[in-house]
């Protein structure tokens, strides 16, 4: 093993040697020549023509204005990202408009509008300069005819009055049981949802129908099991409104004739007009003026009840035997079966439409997250739109008569009034076939400002200012 003078005497031998190397030179005396400069200084310079050339190749191709730039179009500054609008003036001449907004643009040039032309803004300068035109306030951008929700819109009601509306082709929601039921109160007033069931012209949807009995509230509702009157959930009215209404859950629903009148086949002391009869299937019979009139379940819980404190007395008698039964409130649309209480974790309303037919309402429950208004404050309303998405129709009512308004929904939530024959066209949705929407949906939104080729052209303005120009 080395000791430590060995290391030492190492150490210094090659020291030696490095400085030998250093100060002797190269091998046989000769020194080592620098290397030429001139070889570096040639391959640089023709380097720098290279760069140079090919700079000037580019700007030939990046600086060339594509042709037809000075055409009916959108143009978009390079330089500074405005946007203008090339129209022609009364002689047809091209002018520059600087424009608010792309869809305020593409209204202006009655939808011939493609892809925007990106260039200089010396270049946009060379035209003569018009004044500013577009909609103030209007949408930068609207969803593609291909990204519209039609149909599937939910309005889930929450603690306090609360409202989340979810615009989604794939509803968050859950739709209650058959026969299930909601009891919500609003405005002093109890109202009962559920289903009534398809008919041959119709078919099954949700609807509200107001517990306007006297008596016998809380007895129907205990009846099914429902939640009593101050068990009812609290929610504001335009979510109810978002359910066509039903009869009423009364006695003026029923059309029996003159009560205590005569029923024909019947003495006096067998029964008169208003008494009813219990059959053994949970259904039953209304004397009328006109003859026994059948009951199905829930029709005999609403008249049974509402018949509390009057003089309307049940019958212990057998079922009048007669081949036809008067039909004593047609158009009801009630259920038929007892329904039972939905215990949901959120009351929602879904919105179906049908391009061929009347728009209908469905009763769901247990929103997802982006359908819950679990987490919004007191009495808010929110609207949540899918990204990219958006909703075009027309308003009407619960019969799917159309009205002459046509309304387009952006990502944001905000409803624009679409005016005008052919604003629908300029904007890309000229084939669609629209859904008839009820009042009740649009209220839903915020509304926004009046989207036509008119205003297109005009200078931007408030709303309160705003007036057509051509």
């Amino acid at each position: 093993m080395a000791t430590k003078k060995d290391l030492v005497e190492a150490h210094a031998f090659s020291r030696r040697r490095l400085v030998t190397a250093f100060v002797s030179g190269a091998p046989g005396g000769r020194e080592v020549e620098p290397a030429r400069p001139g070889r570096t200084l040639i391959g640089g310079a023709a380097l720098a023509v290279l760069l140079v050339a090919g700079a000037a190749i580019t700007g030939i191709f990046t600086d060339r204005t594509p042709e037809g730039w000075d055409e009916p179009g959108l143009l978009i500054s390079e330089d500074e990202g405005a946007s203008y609008v090339v129209l022609l003036d009364g002689e047809g001449n091209p002018e520059a408009r600087p424009v608010d907004n792309v869809v305020s643009a593409r209204l202006a040039l009655q939808g011939q509008l493609d892809e925007p032309t990106t260039i200089a803004q010396d270049t946009i300068d060379t035209l003569p300069l018009g004044p500013e035109i577009g909609i103030l306030q209007g949408p930068e951008t609207l969803p593609g005819s291909d990204e519209m929700v039609e149909s599937g819109w939910t309005a889930c009601t929450g603690p306090a009055k609360a409202l989340q509306v979810d615009v989604s082709a794939r509803p968050d929601a859950t739709p209650i049981g058959e026969g299930q039921a909601f009891v919500v109160k609003s405005e002093g007033e109890v109202w009962v949802v559920a289903t009534a069931p398809a008919t041959v012209d119709t078919p099954a949807q949700a609807y509200r129908y107001l517990l306007s009995m006297d008596n016998g509230r809380d007895f129907f509702l205990n009846e099914f099991g429902l939640s009593t009157q101050a068990q009812a959930t609290a929610v504001s009215g335009d979510w109810l409104q978002l359910f066509p209404e039903g009869d009423p859950l009364d006695l003026d629903s029923f059309d029996v004739g003159e009560v205590g009148g005569e029923v024909p086949g019947l003495s006096r002391a067998e029964g008169v007009a208003g008494d009813y009869v219990a059959t053994d299937d949970g259904g039953g019979y209304v004397l009328t003026s006109d003859g026994p009139g059948l009951l199905d379940p829930f029709a005999l819980a609403v008249y049974a009840n509402a018949a509390r404190g009057t003089d309307r007395e049940p019958l212990d008698i057998a079922p009048p035997d007669v081949d036809q039964n008067r039909d004593v409130y047609a158009g009801a649309r009630w259920p038929t079966a007892a329904p039972e209480q939905a215990v949901p974790s959120g009351q929602c309303a879904l919105l179906e439409t049908d391009p061929e037919g009347a728009p209908r309402a469905q009763a769901y429950a247990e929103p997802g997250e982006d359908a819950s208004a679990a987490d919004l404050p007191r009495a808010e309303r929110d609207v949540r739109v899918e990204p990219g998405a958006g909703a075009i129709f027309v308003v009407g009512d619960w019969s799917g008569a159309p009205s002459t308004s046509t309304f387009v929904v952006d990502s944001t939530g905000t409803a624009f009034n679409l005016e005008g024959p052919d604003t629908l066209t300029y904007l890309g949705y000229g084939d669609m076939t629209l859904p008839v929407v009820p009042d009740a949906w649009l209220d839903m939104f915020d509304t926004g400002v009046v989207l036509s080729p008119e205003l297109a052209l005009c200078p931007p303005q408030s709303v309160e200012e705003a007036t057509e120009c051509a």
